[in-house]
């Protein structure tokens, strides 16, 4: 008990004192300062709609719901490509 008491102890001891400079060495490399940058970023982002592709429009005035998952219809390799999908309405632009 005591030889393991004395390994234990002097390698507990190295590693707080480890542990406490790696901290001081944070506080003063500036690790800390501006913490809520990253919060504060999300809401002055430019959510201005230049960059956003232009949507279409049906004739009342709603979006275009468009399938993700539906196969383009150039897209030969599609196992269903071609054929209506079951439960689908198929409508025409």
């Amino acid at each position: 008990m005591t030889g393991s008491l004395l390994l234990l102890l002097p390698i507990s001891v190295l590693m707080a004192a480890l542990i406490g400079a790696a901290f001081w060495w944070a506080i003063f490399a500036g690790q800390f300062d501006e913490s809520g940058k990253a919060g504060r970023s999300i809401l002055l982002d430019d959510d201005s709609t230049d960059a956003a592709p232009a949507r279409q429009l049906r004739a009342d005035g709603h979006p275009v719901m468009q399938d993700r998952h539906a196969p383009h219809s150039g897209d030969a390799s599609a196992p269903d490509a071609g054929r209506d999908r079951p439960g689908q309405d198929s409508f025409s632009d």
